[in-house]
């Protein structure tokens, strides 16, 4: 018997009853299983407000189970928050969504929660409400890191406030989120005027090494204690030191915060406590050349009366090269006073480099890699002070490498096309020398190379292992006084590197007929008598006794008034002076330089000679341009006292 069409549509409409039922028990088996494994807690209310059902997470955040609650109110807002949680019921019955709502709820135990409510309404197909899903997201920990960080950036910001160095936040644009009143104090701009803007300070001398430094910074290079220069808002030039420190966000760049620190003043500073020291160095150096004339002047006398006496010439010869030796001291001293201009000639400093690698004992171990072309450019120099400095390279390079290892010296030309912004290696456009003296020894700490051309700065020790802390600062002076510059780098473990920058000669016109002549006539001039001026008793009394045992008639003047008396007398009776000898520096007195001005309106042709202990003054080192004929640097001895008289006198008509 068939079935009838009704009976057929009932079965399957039964079939898809139990599939959809099926589904439905599976859905809510799955949602069960997503509530239950929530580690939000999670909590459904019927249309009165009871428990129908809560998870495990609730159970863990709170303390109730839903044995305990089912069917039953939840007691859990503290008095603080309940105005609040009214105020949101009556917002969820009008119709408008509750999502992320910050409150507080207690826990079974009393203890207060910062939480997050997110609500949910169950409707019937007839839109009646049936209930509620409450989720709700414990925010203790959260709220606690958000106070924290709230607190630290309030820290932050009043440390940043009160800090002395301009402090400059930038995002990751390079515009400005933040500038502390240090900044503003600074510079003279106010967060208000560069709020999202670029800050147009750099100035064109240091727009190249400041864009080098962002590439270092974008490279992920730490910036610190950075030199250069920034402007203020009224267009002056600030020397400063700036710091980086790069902020990230899951390794993404988000902005930089720069630390500016103003070394005008300490700059400032330094150069008048170095030129206080250099003036001390410069004094102590002229009264112990004095002294240093008396014991060598008083060995080339005794050199004199031993004559034969082969012992008392060899002690007396000893201790000549130990006052020799003494004098080159204080010429270091003096160059290191910054008082001694150089008498530079030009020459080849290929020539220069190889007497002072020659000078040198080569310690075992150590060996030599010259690399010094032909074709260099010729440098104007003085041959002494230049000799120097190099020298004291070359010995730190040496002392650096007790294990020995290679010490490359080379040179080349170079020529620069345009100015090449500003720092220690800051170049004008011009022709230059580089030398470069590389060792492979342990390097020079951080902390150290800061430091390295202060003066007295040392890290031997004293005594046996010498070294007063002076050898660059001098090396400094001298290749900054010849118009060079000298920079520094070093490795901690791998050696350090000197770069020297020496401009070269310029080209000049030969000699002059007159100084060919001048040079090419001898002795026309015979000196008999000389007035020695001195404001030391003992100088005076050393030189007269020289210039005695030497042969010639002398008196002696304790300053510049009293020399001129005598030599106006002894002019007015007939019997002048062929010669004197100034003392450049009086102490109270009137000095060699006014002295001979005073003596050549009394007669044009006087032969003068100026002494000094300031061996590098620009008087001695370029006396011919004073009206001098000759210099006698101090200590001096009989020897250089003849050879100054001599010299004198050639070429004078």
């Amino acid at each position: 018997m068939e079935e009838s069409g009704s009976v057929k549509r009932l079965k399957e409409e039964i079939r898809q009853l139990k599939q959809e039922i099926s589904t439905l028990r599976l859905t809510s088996k799955i949602s069960l299983e997503t509530l239950n494994s929530s580690v939000d807690a999670i909590v459904r209310y019927d249309a009165e407000g009871l428990v129908e059902y809560l998870n495990p997470a609730f159970t863990r955040l709170f303390g109730w189970t839903f044995e305990e609650l089912k069917g039953k109110r939840v007691d859990f807002v503290p008095d603080e928050a309940i105005k609040e949680t009214q105020e949101a019921i009556q917002l969820m019955v009008s119709g408008e969504k509750i999502i992320n709502f910050q409150t507080r709820r207690l826990t079974r135990d009393d203890k207060i929660l910062d939480v997050a409510l997110s609500v949910a309404s169950i409707f019937d197909v007839n839109k009646i409400n049936l209930g509620n899903v409450v989720i709700i997201r414990d925010e203790t920990h959260r709220r606690q890191l958000s106070n924290a960080l709230q607190k630290t950036k309030k820290e932050y910001t009043q440390l940043f406030n009160a800090s002395v160095d301009a402090i400059v936040r930038y995002d990751a644009e390079g515009l400005v989120e933040y500038l502390n009143p240090a900044f503003t104090k600074l510079f003279g701009w106010t967060f208000e005027e560069l709020k999202g803007k670029r800050v147009d300070f750099v100035p064109d001398e240091a727009i190249k090494e400041t864009q080098e430094a962002i590439q270092r910074i974008k490279a992920e290079e730490e910036i610190t204690n950075f030199p250069t220069q920034r402007l203020t808002k009224d267009g002056r030039i600030l020397d400063v030191a700036m710091s980086v420190a790069s902020i990230y966000d899951g390794g993404i760049n988000i902005g930089n915060v720069v630390i500016i620190r103003d070394e005008t003043k300490r700059k400032k500073e330094e150069q008048r406590k170095l030129e206080a020291i250099g003036t001390l160095a410069g004094g102590l150096a002229h009264d112990f050349n004095n002294l240093l004339s008396v014991i060598l002047g008083n060995i080339s006398l005794a050199e004199l009366e031993a004559k034969e006496n082969i012992n008392s010439l060899k002690y007396l010869s000893s201790a000549e090269n130990a006052c020799l030796q003494a004098g080159k001291l204080a010429k270091q001293l003096i160059t290191f006073s910054r008082g001694g201009t150089p008498d530079k000639q030009e020459g080849s400093i290929k020539h220069l480099i190889q007497q002072a690698v020659s000078l040198i004992s080569k310690p075992p171990g150590i060996e030599w890699q010259l690399d010094l072309p032909d074709d260099l450019f010729p440098v104007e120099y003085d041959e002494s002070q230049m000799k120097q400095a190099i020298n004291n390279i070359l010995y730190n390079a040496i002392e650096a490498m007790p294990a020995g290892g290679n010490l490359i010296v080379r040179a080349k030309s170079m020529v620069v096309t345009e100015n090449s912004g500003h720092g220690p290696t800051a170049l004008s456009r011009g022709r230059y020398i580089k030398i470069v003296v590389q060792d492979q020894g342990k390097g020079i700490h951080p902390d150290h190379l800061e430091r390295i051309f202060d003066p007295y700065f040392t890290t031997k020790r004293m005594g046996v292992q010498k070294g007063i802390g002076l050898g660059l600062t001098i090396t400094y002076s001298i290749i900054h006084s010849h118009g060079g510059r000298i920079v520094v780098t070093s490795d901690n473990h791998d050696g350090t590197i000197v770069t020297l920058y020496l401009p070269t000669a310029e080209k000049k016109d030969n000699w002059s007929v007159s100084n060919k002549i001048e040079n090419a006539v001898q002795n026309s001039v015979i000196i008999k008598k000389i007035l020695l001026m001195d404001d030391e008793e003992m100088i005076r009394s050393l030189g007269k006794n020289i210039l005695e045992t030497l042969g010639y008639q002398s008196e002696t003047a304790s300053d510049g008034t009293m020399a001129i008396k005598r030599y106006k007398e002894a002019t007015l009776a007939g019997n002048p002076f062929d010669l004197v000898i100034l003392d450049l520096t009086v102490k109270g007195g009137l000095g060699g330089l006014k002295t001979l001005e005073t003596l050549q309106q009394i007669n044009p042709d006087v032969i003068a000679i100026v002494s000094s202990g300031y061996s590098l003054d620009p008087v001695i080192t370029n006396f011919k341009t004073y009206g001098f004929k000759m210099a006698l640097p101090k200590p001096y001895n009989s020897r250089s006292m003849k050879n100054a008289i001599l010299q004198s006198v050639k070429g004078t008509p």
